[in-house]
């Protein structure tokens, strides 16, 4: 483990780290949600496919690719959730990727997750608000409603959102927050998929469909 693994590391303890849910994606991959210490939620991915672990967190897209380590988020799930990691030199550090037996071990263990979760990854209030929020965006009509705080600005680029042209603005269908609908498609066509807010993979069908699908609070 190289330093700034090490400093990742370290946040385990001093970070508070909750599991919202977790599931599997259609390539059967495993998924984990997580809300990190901004309380932001995040999803970390293992591919069993390529021996992978990866978080959408902006540290792992960017710092952490850098230095050869992965984020504090794989390290919660490895370490404190999925608990198939004990020693901190653990021999994953030195190669990036899992063997067979430790992608069996996260097997396993995301299959009995259930039985041995404790208070110290999970939080009851936090996990019922996420599955509220998935609820909320597989059922409800969409609308084309924007709600404001206010001195709201885009998360692109950093204007204020101004009251009463809502028709302009489009909003994330996991977090609700609102930005310039042009930004968002610049932002798309940039090559992102990840909300500029919460960091989820909510844009990649937008270019296939209307984005007033997108535009609900």
């Amino acid at each position: 483990m190289n330093l700034q693994q090490e400093k990742r590391y370290a946040k385990l303890n001093t970070e508070r780290f909750y599991l919202l849910g977790y599931d599997t994606d259609n390539k059967q991959n495993l998924q984990y949600h997580i809300s990190g210490s901004t309380r932001n939620v995040y999803t970390v991915t293992v591919y069993p496919q390529t021996a992978k672990i990866f978080c959408t967190c902006p540290d792992a897209k960017s710092w952490a690719a850098r230095y050869n380590c992965i984020c504090k988020h794989s390290l919660f799930i490895l370490y404190r959730v999925l608990k198939v990691f004990d020693a901190v030199n653990h021999p994953f550090f030195d190669r990036m990727w899992f063997t067979a037996m430790e992608l069996e071990c996260i097997q396993l263990s995301t299959e009995y997750l259930q039985a041995h979760l404790d208070g110290g990854v999970v939080n009851d209030e936090l996990t019922r608000r996420f599955k509220q929020l998935n609820d909320e965006t597989e059922t409800e009509t969409p609308t084309t409603t924007i709600r404001f705080d206010a001195n709201d600005l885009c998360g692109v680029c950093f204007l204020e959102l101004e009251h009463g042209s809502e028709a302009e603005y489009i909003a994330c269908p996991k977090c609700k927050k609102a930005a310039h609908q042009d930004c968002i498609q610049k932002w798309i066509d940039s090559g992102q998929r990840l909300c500029v807010y919460c960091r989820q993979d909510v844009w990649a069908k937008l270019k296939t469909t209307d984005t007033n699908v997108y535009m609900r609070i």
